[in-house]
């Protein structure tokens, strides 16, 4: 697959000349990839239970993959992130799953192969592209239910507040980690 995107040159209203050049870079578009392959093969199981294989029996490289561990060294090194856990599924099989740098810097913990990491939002962007991939493919359907490849999600209930909103308090930003139980009550339906 080749990615090709040319120079434009675009003038605005004041005649001023802006060029622009889009620049998509592989990496990211392997890691959405990779990404992309592992949740096709893989529902919400741990790795164990993955089976294993040699890289090269599903058709990649040992060595490409032995590329993550140093990026990830290299981002560890610089300061951009504590620690990970990367992964990287093929064809049903497991060929490459590594433990990065900490889990807590305070106590000088590592990072272990279980450990949960919050994304939050960027969660979205990765996400999208692997769905949208998906749909071009047709693995996928827009009006499938999210069970049908989840099946964790199938009786899933939505929790609500159990006070009306009030006009008269301001908005607030809610931590995803500390929203108090008091506030939750499960849907009746």
């Amino acid at each position: 697959m080749k990615f090709q995107f040319k120079r434009k040159e675009i003038t605005n209203m004041n005649m001023i000349k802006i060029k622009v050049k889009k620049q998509k870079y592989f990496s990211t578009i392997a890691s959405c990839f990779c990404v992309l392959a592992s949740l096709s093969v893989v529902s919400w199981v741990s790795a164990a239970e993955i089976p294993a294989a040699v890289p090269e029996e599903v058709g990649m490289s040992s060595e490409r993959l032995d590329r993550i561990n140093t990026v990830m060294q290299r981002h560890i090194d610089a300061g951009d992130i504590q620690g990970a856990v990367t992964a990287v599924a093929r064809r049903g099989k497991l060929v490459h799953f590594e433990t990065h740098g900490l889990m807590d810097v305070d106590n000088n913990r590592p990072m272990e192969s279980d450990a949960i990491h919050i994304m939050m939002s960027s969660t979205k962007p990765l996400l999208g592209v692997a769905t949208m991939m998906m749909l071009e493919e047709g693995l996928i359907r827009p009006e499938d239910p999210v069970s049908k490849y989840l099946p964790e999600f199938a009786d899933m209930q939505v929790a609500v507040l159990r006070e009306p909103a009030d006009e008269n308090i301001s908005p607030y930003r809610v931590d995803p980690r500390n929203i108090p139980p008091h506030r939750l009550v499960p849907a009746d339906r």
